[in-house]
């Protein structure tokens, strides 16, 4: 009898990326590499979620910026649908707000567009293996922003005058104020404080301060991002 050596198991990759020479490379690389495949790579968003069910993979590896679409956008819908699902986001450039906020919506971590082979593969199995990857000047904002807040997940339910709101409460405003600077009702801005109570699941609107303060900035340029809106340049009307 013959003796049957069993195969490795393989790291099942999918990768969504616009840039087809980047696409392509990393998924020869993938199938190049014993103990890694990649099932599916996509050149848009279109229908992520509904083919990332069907592949069924391991590691997304998800880039954050596409014409007309927003990685964090489709980072959202993927972790709602698969909560357990390990994802990679791909930037050009190591810089906060975006990795911040990916982290936020449940990434694993982050590659860079320039890192070399071995750092992605490295990067693939240790998200693969339930680790999280994330630069130290990456780490040190995330442990800075989330120092002593837990359980914030409600701010991204808020809407951007819900946050715009906690951000003036933040710096002092009351209800008046805010009202006068927003150009609405005294009651609308009430009402958009008991929504975010009724979100955060806290009594103490102080808490809640605390929790999304840190995240406004963060928060505002999602939205841009979710809605495909670019930051009016300044004194535009």
């Amino acid at each position: 009898m013959s003796n049957v050596v069993a195969k490795p198991p393989e790291i099942t990759v999918a990768i969504f990326d616009d840039h087809r020479q980047t696409c392509e490379d990393l998924r020869d690389l993938l199938n190049a590499t014993p103990g890694f495949r990649c099932v599916l790579a996509g050149l848009s968003l279109r229908n992520v979620v509904r083919r990332i069910e069907q592949a069924n993979p391991d590691v997304v590896i998800l880039d954050i910026h596409f014409p007309g679409e927003s990685g964090l956008s489709a980072l959202a819908d993927l972790r709602k649908a698969r909560p357990r699902q390990r994802v990679l986001m791909q930037t050009a450039i190591d810089s906060g707000d975006e990795i911040l906020l990916a982290y936020r919506l449940g990434a694993s971590g982050y590659i860079l567009k320039g890192d070399g082979p071995n750092r992605i593969l490295s990067a693939i199995e240790l998200v693969a293996e339930g680790s999280s990857i994330f630069s130290p000047r990456i780490a040190r904002e995330l442990q800075r922003l989330t120092m002593g807040v837990e359980g914030t997940d409600w701010v991204l339910k808020l809407t951007p005058a819900e946050v715009e709101v906690l951000e003036q409460l933040a710096k002092g405003s009351n209800a008046v104020k805010i009202a006068e600077m927003r150009g609405a009702s005294v009651s609308t801005v009430n009402k958009q404080c008991e929504a975010i109570r009724r979100k955060a699941e806290i009594h103490n609107m102080r808490e809640a301060i605390v929790g999304v303060a840190p995240w406004v900035r963060i928060l505002q340029k999602f939205w841009n991002l979710w809605h495909h809106k670019d930051p009016k340049p300044p004194n535009a009307p």
